[in-house]
């Protein structure tokens, strides 16, 4: 019930920080938005210092009862244990962490947190007197608090009880100071009229605003550094603003929506959060509703933090599943090594200098993110075709002009892995179940990524995911690849992908209509990171390697 070393208190079982995917990515040394009550992580925002300063002043001049109140997620509890940080070796303190116990509950449970054994048969007064001689023995100088977190949950007669407390004072000053902090049903337990005298020895109430839009920024960049960021890893104005306008200023789901969204952007490969990963990660939590009411624009509703969990394990960017190597067992898109008897277990994946994004297609513009959200609420396209679809105009004579193929920048990212024999087996699995796929290197041959398929838009690319059973496989926007030709005339397609595999690099050969064979490897976003493989490729000196876009 009750606990003197605060460590631990107030930490959600269900939160998973230490397993985010996106720490080594971001280079992170821990999950900067986990739900657990950190005070290193304490942002002091103008309210949070405010009541900080006007609690400890109160205990400091011995006041007697202390109300603090705040919305579900404001940082009721992280505040109460950077309060209990303050007061290490300058009092003596017991949180208590379940009030809901009965008022004698509550005094035993306070002795006992204090070194005392009562007795179990031991009446409330008895207790009381107890305590009072333990107090009245105590150093002066230092104050005796108890911090009772959640005390909404409270009974009106565990409350009436605690009053007793109160009596124990001296002539000069209180000799405890008990800090009630709860939700704002508190305030309407309090108004009733049977506490009412519990109301009257209330001598502070400090309450807990949600963050401004300012303020958010400001405590995203906190969490970030506190984290271990040093610029590896920014949310732009237009995610933040978005942030605060879903989150209302609510802390803790601002850590929601932030973790979600790092997910999202670890998978697009992403160092800037945007607002298309923002939205990405609203979709997959599923429990916020993004309209806003009232003054600071609060959520009308979220899940509790085992609802959250539930929803990450369904995320399908994140969909993990042990198993032997079969189809079902290894299409994911979360990095994931395989071992020795078939069977799988997760690796958070590192920064990818290759990285590939939800840039939006240079020739139609479409965003990944929109597409998505189409998607995902059933809107699909009726025609798709892995290959290049080609269109013959007109020439002036009027007689037909070259076959031309479409831009087809779209692609499905199937897998990440930590060795190349595994992606190398990924490969050869996919390939036998009628999907075209290869390897690309990644992080300078830490990593191996997976990637198929050719398309001209995210629908396209979508429909074939469904048809092809790739229920976790990332629909991705890559409008680059690097084209590989030999430097000497007459070298069979063979000999060139050989080649390839020797200095490192796993290679796709595509077919046209005229029966011409094309050897290309990896996809890429931008120019730069395409040109980093190509010169590596040429650096050998057997092959030639040109960046195209596809």
């Amino acid at each position: 019930m009750t606990d003197a070393s605060p460590n631990n208190a107030g930490a959600d079982p269900t939160d998973k920080s230490s397993t985010r995917v996106y720490l080594d990515f971001y280079k992170l040394v821990e999950s900067p938005f986990a739900i657990t009550p950190d005070p290193e992580f304490l942002f002091s925002s103008s309210c949070h210092q405010q009541v900080l300063d006007k609690i400890s002043y109160a205990i400091d001049s011995r006041m007697g009862f202390i109300l603090l109140t705040g919305e579900v997620g404001t940082g009721k509890t992280t505040l109460c244990r950077t309060l209990l940080d303050r007061l290490s070796g300058k009092a003596e303190t017991v949180y208590v962490i379940n009030p809901s116990v009965s008022g004698h509950e509550l005094l035993a449970g306070i002795l006992e947190d204090l070194g005392e054994n009562p007795p179990p048969d031991a009446s409330k007064k008895a207790l009381i007197d107890r305590l009072n001689q333990r107090l009245l023995s105590h150093d002066t100088n230092r104050p005796f608090v108890v911090i009772i977190d959640d005390s909404q949950t409270m009974t009106p007669e565990t409350l009436e009880d605690l009053r007793l407390l109160s009596n124990l004072e001296t002539d000069k000053h209180k000799l405890i100071q008990v800090v009630l902090s709860g939700q704002p049903e508190l305030l309407a337990m309090l108004a009733n009229e049977k506490l009412r005298q519990l109301k009257q020895r209330i001598a502070v109430h400090c309450r807990l605003e949600p963050l401004s839009t300012q303020e958010t920024g400001g405590y995203i960049s906190r969490r970030l550094f506190v984290a271990g960021n040093q610029g590896q890893v920014s949310f732009s104005h237009a995610a933040t603003r978005l942030i605060h306008k879903t989150s209302g200023g609510i802390p803790r789901l601002i850590n929601k929506i932030c973790d979600f969204a790092l997910t999202a952007g670890y998978v697009k490969d992403a160092p800037a959060i945007a607002p298309a990963h923002v939205k990405r990660a609203l979709v997959e939590l599923n429990d916020l509703d993004s309209r806003t009411t009232g003054r600071g624009g609060r959520i009308l509703r979220h899940a509790g933090s085992a609802t959250l969990i539930l929803v990450l394990m369904a995320v399908a960017f994140l969909a993990i599943r042990p198993g032997a190597w079969s189809p079902q067992a290894s299409i994911h898109t979360g990095p994931m090594e395989i071992d020795q008897d078939g069977g799988s277990a997760s690796t958070p994946a590192p920064h990818d200098p290759n990285a590939i994004n939800s840039a939006p297609s240079p020739t139609t513009g479409e965003s990944p993110s929109s597409d998505a959200a189409k998607f995902e609420s059933g809107e699909r396209t009726t025609t798709i075709t892995t290959s290049t679809k080609n269109t013959a105009l007109p020439s002036e004579n009027g007689e037909p002009a070259p076959i031309r193929p479409q831009p087809a920048p779209y692609a499905l990212q199937l897998a990440s892995y930590h060795t190349a024999k595994n992606a190398e087996r990924g490969v050869a699995h996919y390939r036998k179940n009628g999907v075209p796929a290869h390897w690309q290197i990644i992080n300078d041959g830490r990593w191996y990524r997976i990637v198929s398929g050719k398309f001209e838009n995210f629908k396209q690319a979508a429909r074939y995911k469904t048809d092809h059973g790739l229920k976790t496989a990332m629909v991705i926007n890559a409008p680059l690849t690097v084209k590989v030709l030999p430097r000497q005339p007459d070298i069979p397609d063979a000999d060139i992908r050989r080649l390839l595999s020797e200095i490192g690099h796993d290679s796709l050969m595509e077919t046209d209509l005229l029966g011409d064979n094309t050897i290309y490897t990896g996809l890429f976003v931008s120019v730069e990171n395409a040109s980093i493989t190509a010169e590596r490729i040429n650096r050998d000196g057997r092959l030639l390697a040109q960046v195209v876009t596809r």
